[in-house]
């Protein structure tokens, strides 16, 4: 019986070649969509499971409350010594392990057996090894001293050749000069899906010990330490909740004051401590400085959204093309009945029909996918495998997946087929099509296919918006570089003398900060008028406005020639202080000068993602040469000779650091590259969406057509022209597409309003997308309908009346 089945389902199959490239086109290209969005979703919640130890692992967080209860913000950065004074103070806790970033860098400049090269790198206490599963191939870090590093496989194999580096040196350069560290251990690499990310780690203890964070060792208030700790079995973060308000109150007491001040009833009101679960960081948008960028939650329910709107409009294509061919096998029902066959048989035959195109189309896209995905990996930049499908739990999630697809799909024309009388499908008469229902799954797949298309429009708006918009200072023609000294002199006080005389530099300055840095800009916080206040600082020297093309609102730029205790502070802080020209700054006395002088007011400009509004900040100039960043204003005449004159001169006082650069207008951009990513997989995934749309639309005009055929004839023999023939077929589904666009727009403003409300600055929504997105799917689908439909108003009537 299944074998004769199997060769109906295949004769079937063969019969309608239209239908049958619809339907296993349609599931296929949906499967194969789903099965690279499935992977892209898989590995955003996996982030941190590969972990044994990830049920006892906690990453400490402090959040501090507004006066009405609500959440100011959180902060994951502490003293040095609250980890082992958690292991001291709280029995529950196993372990800790600590993690700092460079002050200022990134990174530093490393050298292995070769050349100096640039790289990220973290300390932290190699505790790390023992609480999560970074398995270590080479070495031990059981008696590491605090001169002590441990590379990752690609980072011993850049910096030495192989992974044969344990006992070797590495020069690492902090603060200007090359100091010796021993390679005590080569790690795997880490897990992409980790949380924590590092190719080089240097021993936490050289900075306690030895480096930047000796004389804060027993400074609570000096906060810039990411602490982790790990639970004794049977612990849970509930339990510790008294132990860290003690810790808090007996270590940070001036919260205490800081509290009654600004009239909370008690510290916990004011700041608590709290453990984030390890699998919880990811997904953490609140904290935007931790060791990885943590990703919204919002884009994996997008992704999960698209898989079921791309599999559902292949279900519709599928269920409204076999209902719509019922009507052609009622003659094959009726002559199943009356050798026997019973409506479960029936049913049975049909829905196996079905469950084999869906097996076949997934066997399709599976092979797709594997050939599509280096394209997806680049799209999402991403390093997923189709082998994360071999597991047990995603191939019965795929097979799960497509039997419900294949039952799905053909329960209903199944049900439909075999019900049908043995009188009236062997009289010859024609049983009418469900047409309610197939108009309602058309309205239903266009209404995805609208969503998705204003939904495109409102994103690619919104990134064209944030990589366009006036920043308040020039970028264009910027190039930044990293200063360092070198001797007695720096780069920046080589460059001074050296590279103004070139007719393709227009002016050049330092800074102690760069810009679009991700850990913010430095400052300082402090109490003003009873609130909590914090000014960004950036010192400068000569040149920086006329470099970054910065204009004042009011009063005047630094002296070139003579020191002066001044200041230039932005309109947001002159507004947020109630500051003018000439006004006295003493809050920041001890940061910056002696009760500084405010010289002028510089416009606002935007220093970093426009996600976040303008602060206040203020610029002081300095004489010192040696602050972190170097930039170059070029005039954009021969820039490649130009910049190749700044590498010659770089060499000549810098030949041991490689010569990098990077374009100033590339690096604010590059803080949209998410946003763009985004646009483009539902760019991708609305152009898919409308083809298997206008697919499945062009199969029931098809079939609506075959059953019009006579009436088309007689309306042409009436003098009927073929724009009349053509309207009147496709004015029905125009009145379907209308009520998909009315289902639509509702659901597209909330969900696009949502997502533009992460934005400080947005665009305005207005009336053209949406009427843009509509018009383009109404075009599509009319062009659709119209190719079939033309093509059988011209047609001759005599072909289709002379056997009436």
């Amino acid at each position: 019986m299944v074998k004769n089945y199997l060769k109906i389902a295949i004769r079937s199959l063969l019969k309608h070649k239209l239908f049958s490239l619809i339907n296993i086109l349609s599931l296929t290209v949906g499967l194969t969509c789903s099965i690279l969005l499935f992977l892209y979703v898989q590995d955003e919640l996996s982030f941190d499971k590969f972990n044994t130890k990830k049920d006892s692992i906690y990453r400490v967080v402090q959040d501090t409350y507004l006066p009405d209860g609500s959440l100011q913000w959180q902060g994951i950065f502490h003293a040095i010594r609250l980890g082992p004074v958690m292991e001291e103070e709280i029995p529950e806790v196993k372990s800790f392990a600590r993690f700092a970033k460079p002050f200022g860098e990134p990174g530093y400049y490393l050298k292995g057996d070769g050349e100096s090269l640039y790289n990220y790198v973290l300390f932290g206490d190699f505790s790390v090894f023992q609480s999560f599963d970074f398995p270590i191939i080479r070495g031990s870090v059981k008696d590491a001293d605090p001169k002590s590093v441990v590379l990752t496989e690609d980072a011993a194999k850049k910096y030495y050749g192989s992974t044969e580096a344990v006992g070797k040196t590495m020069s690492i350069r902090i603060n200007d000069i090359f100091t010796d560290f021993t390679v005590v251990a080569v790690a795997k690499n880490l897990p992409s899906n980790s949380s924590i990310q590092f190719d080089v780690l240097i021993s936490f203890d050289y900075q306690t010990e030895i480096g930047e964070f000796k004389q804060w060792v027993d400074e609570w208030g000096f906060g810039a330490i990411i602490t982790y700790v790990e639970l004794n079995e049977g612990a849970t973060p509930e339990t510790l909740d008294g132990s860290l308000a003690s810790i808090l109150n007996k270590h940070y007491p001036y919260y205490k004051e800081v509290a009654e001040e600004r009239g909370y009833k008690s510290v916990k009101d004011y700041r608590v401590l709290k453990l984030e679960p390890l699998t919880a960081i990811h997904f953490n948008i609140k904290v935007t400085e931790g060791l990885v960028a943590s990703s919204d939650p919002t884009y994996s329910f997008i992704l999960i959204g698209l898989v079921v709107g791309i599999l559902g409009i292949a279900c519709f294509n599928f269920m409204n093309l076999s209902l719509g061919r019922s009507a052609y096998r009622i003659k094959e029902v009726g002559l199943r009945k009356t050798v026997g066959a019973v409506k479960s048989q029936l049913v049975s035959q049909f829905l196996g029909e079905s469950i084999l195109l869906s097996f076949f189309s997934l066997l399709v896209a599976f092979l797709l996918a594997d050939l599509l995905l280096p394209l997806f990996n680049q799209l999402t930049n991403k390093p997923l495998s189709i082998d994360a499908l071999y597991s047990i739990d995603s191939t019965l999630l795929l097979v799960g997946i497509t039997l419900f697809l294949g039952l799905i799909s053909g329960f209903y024309p199944a049900f439909v087929i075999s019900k049908f009388n043995i009188k009236d499908t062997l009289s010859g008469i024609r049983l009418q099509r469900n047409t309610f229902l197939s108009k309602v799954l058309i309205a239903l797949q266009f209404s995805i296919a609208c969503l998705l298309v204003i939904g495109m429009l409102a994103m690619n708006k919104q990134t064209h918006y944030l990589l366009n918009k006036d920043l308040g200072f020039d970028s264009k023609q910027v190039i930044s570089l990293k200063n360092a000294k070198i001797g007695e002199n720096t780069i920046y006080s080589h460059f001074k003398n050296t590279l103004l005389a070139h007719s393709g530099i227009y002016s050049l300055t330092s800074a102690n900060q760069t810009f679009a840095n991700p850990s913010g800009l430095g400052g300082r916080g402090f109490t003003y008028k009873g609130e909590r206040k914090r000014v960004g600082i950036i010192s400068v020297t000569d040149d920086y406005m006329k470099t970054m093309g910065i204009s004042l609102a009011d009063g005047r730029g630094f002296s070139k020639t003579a020191k002066e205790n001044a200041v230039i502070i932005n309109q947001a802080c002159a507004k947020d202080f109630e500051l003018n020209t000439n006004d006295t700054f003493g809050e920041l006395t001890s940061s910056v000068n002696t009760d500084p002088i405010i010289a002028g007011v510089m416009n606002d400009f935007n220093y970093s993602s426009l996600k976040t509004e303008v602060f206040p900040m203020l610029i002081n100039k300095t004489d010192n040469d040696n602050l972190g960043h170097i930039f170059i204003k070029l005039t954009g005449t021969n820039t490649k000779e130009t910049i190749a004159f700044i590498e010659e001169k770089w060499n000549e006082v810098a030949n041991e650091l490689p010569f990098e650069y990077a374009f100033l207008n590339d690096t604010m951009k590059a803080q949209y590259d998410s946003e763009q990513r985004w646009g483009n997989i539902i760019t991708y995934s609305m152009t898919i969406t409308v083809l298997l749309s206008c697919m499945g639309l062009f199969g029931m005009v098809a079939l609506g057509l075959e059953s019009k055929k006579r009436e088309i004839s007689i309306r042409k023999v009436f003098g009927a022209r073929v724009s009349n023939i053509v309207w009147l077929i496709s004015n029905s589904y125009l009145k379907i597409l209308l009520v998909a666009y009315l289902i639509a727009v509702p659901f597209a403003y909330y969900f696009i309003s949502d997502w533009l409300s992460t934005f400080t600055y947005q665009v305005d929504l207005g009336y053209s997308i949406f009427i843009i997105g509509t018009g383009l799917v109404f075009l599509i689908a009319f062009i659709t309908v119209s190719l079939k439909t033309i093509n059988a108003a011209r047609s001759n009537p005599v072909k289709h009346l002379r056997s009436e």
